[in-house]
């Protein structure tokens, strides 16, 4: 860890989560705890013991819904969502909800002058088909959303690349901010409501494989599992999901890095992300 106790972390994560839920059943939204908070809930009953933060899921509907009403929940500035289609320099595809007098920031990508507050990430979960050659046909809108996100991620690795690679993360800063939003936000809806087929499954982009998609059912209902001193919802078949991302997710791994681990990762519990931009 870099500078803070890991549980000390978990658990003000564990709050910000609160006032996502608390949000969420105000506004009939609906989510689920996905990828290792996921597997948190159904092998560890909270936290994997090792784990840093806190992962969503929402269908498209309700993660623009969720959008939407942040703008007026968030009002007293305690929290912030930032997203792509309204921030250029938020280099993730999904949504970072946060403290902003908090601080997670690696001082390699202090010049970016974005939230870096301590946050909880929300994915979405698009509509999608089980046809390769559509499959293909999304996943390379995906990849041109994912790649116009980079934008100012590209500030914290351009020094370690080679002269090629430098080229191709230089090439994005020939795109303007509000290109980049206008651009980004046109891809994302036609991920959510795809013109091209009927949906037959889902699938969160998270996967290394186009063909890799999530069934339909698996989130036709939330249930509920325990989660430190809380219930949360996670997907229906929750079983085949966590197969499906990790296999025998009952195992456990050897490699148990986080995100913190890093010596460059600054972690403040009370302090303003801004007070470390360079």
């Amino acid at each position: 860890m870099a500078n803070v106790d890991l549980r000390e972390l978990q658990l003000y994560m564990l709050n910000i989560y609160k006032e996502i839920d608390r949000i969420c059943k105000k506004h009939d939204i609906k989510y689920y705890f996905g990828y290792g908070s996921c597997l948190g809930a159904v092998r560890h009953k909270g936290f994997i013991p090792w784990d840093d933060d806190i992962d969503l899921l929402m269908k498209a509907d309700d993660y623009l819904k969720f959008i939407e009403v942040c703008k007026t929940e968030l009002k007293d500035g305690k929290y912030y969502l930032q997203n792509h289609m309204d921030d250029a320099k938020a280099y993730n595809f999904w949504l970072q909800f946060g403290v902003k007098n908090s601080t997670s920031i690696n001082m390699s990508m202090s010049r970016v002058h974005k939230p870096w507050g301590i946050c909880v990430d929300i994915f979405p979960i698009f509509p999608y088909t089980k046809d390769s050659g559509l499959q293909k046909k999304m996943y390379k809108k995906y990849h041109l959303l994912n790649m116009l996100s980079l934008k100012y991620y590209h500030i914290g690795t351009m020094k370690n690349a080679g002269p090629k690679e430098k080229i191709k993360k230089m090439a994005h800063f020939f795109v303007p901010d509000w290109i980049s939003c206008k651009l980004f936000k046109k891809l994302f809806l036609e991920l959510c409501y795809p013109s091209e087929f009927e949906a037959e499954c889902l699938t969160a982009y998270a996967f290394r494989k186009p063909d890799h998609y999530l069934e339909t059912e698996w989130f036709k209902e939330a249930v509920e599992l325990d989660y430190e001193d809380l219930k949360v919802p996670c997907p229906q078949n929750y079983d085949a999901y966590l197969k499906a991302y990790y296999g025998d997710y009952m195992q456990i791994p050897k490699d148990k890095t986080k995100h913190s681990d890093s010596p460059d990762v600054l972690i403040k519990f009370d302090e303003c992300y801004e007070n470390y931009w360079s």
